[in-house]
């Protein structure tokens, strides 16, 4: 009897792996697309790198599943931008690190600008906030499937 409980137990920890697996990575592309979107929205696309740089990964090792979800382009001096786009720059920074004085910077096309920063145009955040509820759901999805199913006596 205990062999058959654990040949049970073994395959529903496989299963339900399974799923949190799928269910995370249909999450993780969830969450690129309304990155994507509010970029988008934002006017946030220049030149298309952080765009193009947003992308999500599944990691499972054992029993853990982790997603990670990145925004990682850089600049030609090899700074990644997400956070200038996400917090803002100069006084307008939301963390409050921000330079609080004036600077010169010469753009790609070697016009010469004077600013005080930029305002934040945040897309990393809403697009979690928007797609918190779609994960709750996956997760309810895959505990619901499950608790109905016969494992063996488990």
């Amino acid at each position: 009897m205990s062999g058959l409980f654990s040949a049970g137990l073994r395959a529903y920890k496989k299963r339900v792996q399974r799923q949190i697996e799928t269910e995370l990575q249909d999450w993780g592309e969830a969450v690129e697309d309304e990155m994507r979107a509010n970029l988008e929205r934002n006017g946030s696309i220049d030149t298309g790198a952080l765009y193009d740089s947003v992308r999500s990964e599944i990691d499972s090792h054992g029993t853990v599943t982790d997603l990670y979800i990145y925004a990682d382009a850089t600049s030609e001096q090899g700074v990644q931008y997400k956070d200038f786009l996400e917090f803002g720059t100069g006084i307008h920074n939301e963390t409050g690190k921000g330079r609080k004085t004036p600077w010169r910077y010469q753009d790609r096309y070697g016009q010469w600008h004077t600013t005080r920063g930029m305002t934040p145009r945040p897309f990393i955040r809403p697009a979690l906030a928007t797609c918190r509820p779609l994960l709750r759901e996956k997760l309810r999805k895959i505990l619901k499937v499950d608790q109905h199913r016969d494992y063996g006596g488990v």
